[in-house]
């Protein structure tokens, strides 16, 4: 998994194309900002690219480009976009599948997965659902 950090600003041209990368100004101490791209593989296994800006300095751009690649190799979703909601009904769909099965190793029997379904659709979904996974904290819960 490969990433950089870069400086880039918000200046455009004289046709109002953004100059990013090419502005001259960008050698000043505080003009522009930092950012950080990584390539990640999605949940289709395609390369995709997830950028962040608006850092101050390249070392808090360099720490958040750690943070996203330590996140991706555990296997967590990079997807600002998804929510609490959406990841419980992934995570009901794996676990009664024939094939999901407890922490304990075992199939789980219908009547937890009837408990299952009734905890996430009572409690959770409506309280945490619409909560996106990225903004989600202990308080919440």
């Amino acid at each position: 998994m490969s990433g950089r950090t870069f400086k880039r600003c918000g200046c455009r041209d004289e046709h109002g194309k953004q100059l990013a990368s090419r502005c001259p100004r960008l050698g000043q101490k505080n003009h522009g900002s930092w950012a950080f791209v990584v390539d990640v593989r999605g949940e289709n296994g395609k390369r995709k690219q997830h950028k962040r800006s608006g850092y101050r300095t390249k070392a808090d751009a360099a720490e958040a480009l750690e943070q996203v690649v330590d996140l991706s190799r555990r296997g967590a979703s990079l997807d600002d976009k998804a929510t609490l909601g959406t990841w419980l009904d992934r995570w009901l769909d794996e676990k009664t599948t024939r094939s999901g099965i407890s922490s304990a190793g075992q199939a789980i029997q219908s009547s937890t997965e009837v408990g299952y379904r009734q905890q996430v659709r009572d409690y959770l979904k409506p309280k945490l659902g619409q909560i996106p996974l990225s903004q989600l904290r202990a308080e919440d819960i």
